[in-house]
């Protein structure tokens, strides 16, 4: 059994100690959310999936997959949304326009060419879903938020921005 995570409110003018194993030893992972008001640790991604999802260490591998693929639909709706007001629509089509405000379900695109980045999750596309996988072209940025896997999705939603997520290299 995986521990919890231990989560401790903080500030970004006053993050507070770093919490310590009883050992006195690092935990390996620290997540931190991007307005600073928490940070998360844990010895294994799993707890800290868990500090984004209710009830996650209580599901079966099947539902916390589907409850991975729900956090990152709904991360990359708002995330697009935010994207989308910093960049601007200026030398996107109707129809980018139309695939970038697409909410719910991953959008049907085969190719990305628009200025503005596009957020996709993985999984809803080939090889392993129905759709065709798009492809980034021209000045077209396509961003991928992977939940197949706990280690996956925190890492995606660290390069989104969305978190920060900091791993301690292995002791020698």
């Amino acid at each position: 059994m995986v521990r919890p995570a231990i989560v401790i409110p903080s500030t970004p003018d006053a993050p507070g100690p770093t919490p310590r194993r009883p050992d006195g030893s690092l935990y390996r992972y620290e997540l931190i959310d991007a307005m600073g008001q928490w940070r998360a640790y844990a010895d294994e991604p799993e707890a800290l999936v868990g500090v984004l999802i209710t009830d996650y260490a209580e599901l079966d591998d099947v539902a916390r997959l589907a409850a991975r693929i729900s956090l990152a639909v709904h991360v990359r709706t708002m995330a697009q949304a935010h994207i989308i007001a910093a960049a601007g629509l200026a030398g996107c089509t109707a129809d980018d326009i139309e695939v970038l405000r697409h909410d719910g379900q991953m959008p049907p695109v085969t190719h990305w060419s628009a200025p503005v980045p596009l957020l996709l999750v993985e999984g809803f596309y080939q090889p392993i879903g129905d759709l065709p996988r798009p492809v980034a072209a021209g000045a077209g940025e396509i961003i991928w938020i992977d939940p197949r896997e706990d280690r996956d999705l925190l890492r995606s939603l660290h390069y989104l921005g969305w978190t920060i997520l900091a791993e301690l290299a292995e002791q020698r």
